[in-house]
């Protein structure tokens, strides 16, 4: 019986991304000596990768009105919000990397192309080697979620963990990321304390294995 792994948003997005980082190629090579059973949540095919998507596209938009010099660059200052600050500094390497490029006209209209070959490449990737999506969006126990939630700080990542817990206690599957901070074996056995009722809904956890050792 194959080995079931159940794949953190991260994985696809290696597999689609040509930036030169390292994991990159590592994952492409995974995937072409393919041994192993794909699992992925419905969240990250129906909310999640749409969503990172949607976000690069407007970071190309914002980037543009910018340097036509049509919106100004939003501080960081003005908000406290993570994701805000995190936006903002990816505008501000799109900017530089502007500033830099020797080929100002076609700048966008490269990064245009750059976002839609990303975006078809991610969905033959689901296509052609997701073998099974598993606990729908309005399955995701809220109570599970609330619990990752607390010690991830990252709703992404609780939707995400709480499907894998999930389906891990109906069949097992191996967590498969590049996250050492909020993908830990401690994070999970916080988010389920001995004797809880979650623990008793959720005996069994997943175990975690990283790209960077595989």
């Amino acid at each position: 019986m194959k080995k079931r792994w159940f794949l953190d948003m991260c994985f696809i997005i290696y597999y689609a991304s040509n930036s030169g980082f390292y994991l990159e190629e590592k994952v492409r090579k995974i995937v072409a000596n393919k041994k192993e059973e794909y699992i992925i949540c419905y969240y990250i095919t129906e909310e999640n990768l749409p969503k990172w998507i949607k976000e690069k596209k407007s970071l190309i938009y914002e980037a543009k009105q910018i340097t036509s010099y049509t919106k100004s660059m939003p501080s960081i200052e003005d908000s406290q919000s993570f994701l805000f600050k995190r936006y903002v500094m990816q505008l501000k390497k799109i900017l530089k990397a502007y500033a830099f490029s020797e080929n100002k006209k076609d700048f966008f209209i490269n990064r245009k192309r750059n976002i839609t070959f990303l975006e078809r490449k991610i969905r033959l990737f689901v296509k052609d080697f997701i073998d099974e999506k598993v606990i729908p969006i309005k399955e995701i126990d809220l109570k599970l979620r609330s619990s990752l939630f607390t010690y991830l700080d990252n709703v992404s990542d609780a939707n995400t963990l709480a499907s894998g817990i999930q389906e891990h206690n109906k069949n097992a599957i191996m967590l498969i990321t590049s996250d050492k901070e909020h993908w830990t074996e401690d994070n999970l056995k916080w988010a389920i304390p001995p004797a809880s009722d979650l623990e008793k809904k959720y005996p069994k956890l997943p175990r975690i294995k990283y790209l960077q050792d595989l």
